[in-house]
C-alpha cells in the first residue's frame, strides 16, 4: 500500500545546478501571540521559530522552517536548534551539492523539523533558481488563491468572539481545541462557538489526544447536532484499542489524524483499520514537502480527505504550507495557526551565521520587520506566489 518516499525524488524538483552551497544560517526568534492558544493541556502565549537559510555559490538563496513543538516533535526545540547548527558547520565545512542535501533531508537520523526546514530551504532554493513558485516547481500546473482556516484562541470568552469576527471577514472554516477542561465544559463551548460561527461556517475540533473514551464519547454525543467537519485526533497513541475506538466514534462526527501519523507505515495501519476520514499533514511533522505529497497520495488514493495545516509558524512555514497543499492538489481550507500572530508584533532575531572558515559569527538582538506571508494573516484567502515561497527574511544586520 505505501508509496516508497524516494519515488518523489524522480519529480522535476531536484536542484539542478552543479553549485555547491555555502553559507547556512540559522535564526531564531521569539514571536508573541495575539491571544494565548492552546497547546495540549497548556496556554501557549510566544512561539519561538527557527529558520534555515541556505545560499549557493551562484548567490540564489533558499529558506526553510524549522521551528520544533516541543509538546509535539520528535524532538525539542533546543535540540532541533543543535541540529540545525551542526547541519549549518557542516555545509559550510564540505561545501555539499544540492542535491546531495536534498538525499540528506530524508535521513531518518535527523529530527522531522529539521528535515522539513532543510529539504524547504533546498526547494525554495531551486524554485527562486527556475523563477516559478514553489507550487509549480512541486507539480502545480498554474498559482492560486487557497481559502485558511482560522485557528481559535484557547480562551473560551474570546473563542466566540473570535469566531462571530471571522465569519464577518470571511472565513468558512474555523478549528477550535479541546480537552483542557472536562466533558461538559468542552460540550458548552463548542456550542457557543456553532452560535457565533453561524450555520454554514465549517467548525473543527482538535483534542491532541486529550481526551479518554469516555470523554470523547460524552462531548461528541453532546454536539451531534452541531455539523462538525471532523474531530483531530480524539484519544491519545497509548489508549487501548485505539483504533477500534476511533472507528466507532466516526458514527457521530468524522475523524482526523495528525500527529499520530509521522509516516506511511502509521497511516498503513489507520486505513486498514477503517479509523479515520481525513489525514491532517504538518510539514515539521512528516519531514517536509516531499513526504507530504507522498502522504497525500496515499491518503487520496484510500478516499480520505486530505488537509494541510502548520504548526503554529510563522509566514515561512505558512507560505511552505500554502505551496505544498496547492501542489498536492487540496481542495481543503488550510488551517494555518499563523493566524494568531501579531501583524505588528516586531521580531528580535539572533542569528548565528558561519563564515568561510567555518567559525561562528555572532550577531546581536535587533528588532528587525515582522515576517509576513504572501497576505497578512489573518486573512480568509492566502495567494500563491513566487518565486520560490514568496517571503524574504530580513538580511542580518552588521
Amino acid at each position: 500500500m505505501s508509496i516508497p518516499l524516494r519515488r518523489l525524488l524522480q519529480r522535476p524538483v531536484a536542484p539542478t545546478s552543479a553549485g555547491s552551497l555555502r553559507p547556512a544560517a540559522q535564526t531564531r526568534s521569539e514571536i508573541l501571540l495575539e491571544h494565548p492558544a492552546a497547546a495540549g493541556r497548556a496556554a501557549l502565549l510566544t512561539r519561538e521559530v527557527t529558520w534555515l537559510r541556505l545560499r549557493g555559490d551562484d548567490g540564489a538563496q533558499g529558506i526553510g522552517e524549522a521551528s520544533a513543538v516541543d509538546w509535539l516533535s520528535q524532538r525539542s526545540a533546543a535540540a532541533t536548534r543543535r541540529e540545525l547548527a551542526d547541519l549549518a558547520a557542516q555545509i559550510v565545512a564540505t561545501r555539499p551539492l544540492a542535491s546531495e542535501l536534498l538525499e540528506r533531508s530524508f535521513d531518518v537520523s535527523l529530527s522531522s523539523t529539521a528535515r522539513a526546514g532543510l529539504q524547504c530551504a533546498l526547494l525554495d532554493l531551486e524554485a527562486r533558481r527556475r523563477g516559478v513558485s514553489l507550487a509549480r516547481l512541486l507539480g502545480a500546473t498554474s498559482d492560486a488563491t487557497l481559502a485558511v482556516s482560522a485557528l481559535l484562541s484557547g480562551d473560551p470568552a474570546l473563542a466566540t468572539e473570535e469566531a462571530a469576527r471571522y465569519r464577518s471577514q470571511g472565513f468558512g472554516s474555523v478549528k477550535l481545541k479541546v480537552g483542557a477542561a472536562g466533558a461538559g465544559d468542552d460540550i458548552a463551548r463548542i456550542l457557543d462557538v456553532r452560535a457565533a460561527a453561524g450555520p454554514q461556517m465549517r467548525l473543527r475540533l482538535d483534542a491532541n489526544g486529550a481526551w479518554n473514551e469516555v470523554d470523547a464519547e460524552s462531548v461528541m454525543r453532546g454536539v451531534g447536532d452541531a455539523g462538525i467537519d471532523f474531530v483531530e485526533e480524539p484519544l491519545a497513541d497509548d489508549s487501548p484499542h485505539r483504533l477500534a475506538l476511533m472507528r466507532a466514534l466516526r458514527a457521530h462526527a468524522p475523524i482526523a489524524v495528525d500527529e499520530s501519523i509521522p509516516c506511511s507505515r502509521d497511516l498503513d495501519a489507520v486505513i486498514a483499520a477503517g479509523a479515520a476520514d481525513v489525514l491532517v499533514l504538518k510539514l515539521e511533522r512528516v519531514g517536509g514537502p516531499l513526504p507530504a505529497l507522498a502522504l497525500a497520495e496515499i491518503a487520496r488514493r484510500e478516499g480520505l480527505r486530505v488537509v494541510f495545516t502548520d504548526s503554529i509558524e510563522s509566514g515561512v512555514g505558512r507560505a511552505a504550507t500554502s505551496h505544498v497543499a496547492h501542489a498536492a492538489g487540496s481542495g481543503e481550507a488550510l488551517g494555518l495557526g499563523g493566524a494568531f500572530f501579531l501583524d505588528s508584533a516586531p521580531l528580535c532575531t539572533t542569528e548565528a551565521m558561519m563564515d568561510d572558515a567555518g567559525r561562528a559569527a555572532a550577531v546581536a538582538d535587533a528588532p528587525q520587520a515582522p515576517i509576513r506571508p504572501a497576505t497578512q494573516a489573518p486573512a480568509p484567502f492566502f495567494v500563491i506566489r513566487g518565486p520560490g515561497l514568496g517571503v524574504e527574511l530580513p538580511e542580518r544586520e552588521h
